[in-house]
């Protein structure tokens, strides 16, 4: 892990591990990594995150951002999360039950 201080915002690199389910859905058991960059601004209360798969780059291509913001009308009590994932699966079988499979994790683990 790599970081950057600033006197306000701090900067992560990352590399972590691909979830199993993921693994086991394109047929590899072999561990998975990718790459996150994350920022969070403390003066604004603002965090996000972005990663992309190192692992497999050639058969299933996801990036994913998140990003975490105080709610408008509850900014010291609630917090407003966007999410964002572009999936692409190329040369395997059934590409688009991988790639909507790939999104329902995507979809269930902002939940």
């Amino acid at each position: 892990m790599d970081r950057k201080f600033e006197k306000v915002r701090v900067t992560f690199f990352n590399c972590f591990f691909i979830f199993r389910r993921v693994q086991k859905l394109i047929g590899t058991a072999s561990e998975c990594l990718a790459h996150e960059y994350s920022t969070v601004d403390a003066r604004s209360r603002h965090m996000e995150l972005s990663s992309v798969n190192l692992t497999f780059g050639s058969i299933v291509t996801m990036r994913e951002k998140i990003a975490y913001s105080p709610h408008p009308e509850f900014p010291d009590s609630k917090t407003v999360m966007k999410q964002t994932a572009e999936v692409a699966v190329r040369g395997v079988p059934l590409t688009d039950y991988v790639e909507s499979t790939i999104v329902a994790i995507c979809n269930s683990n902002s939940r």
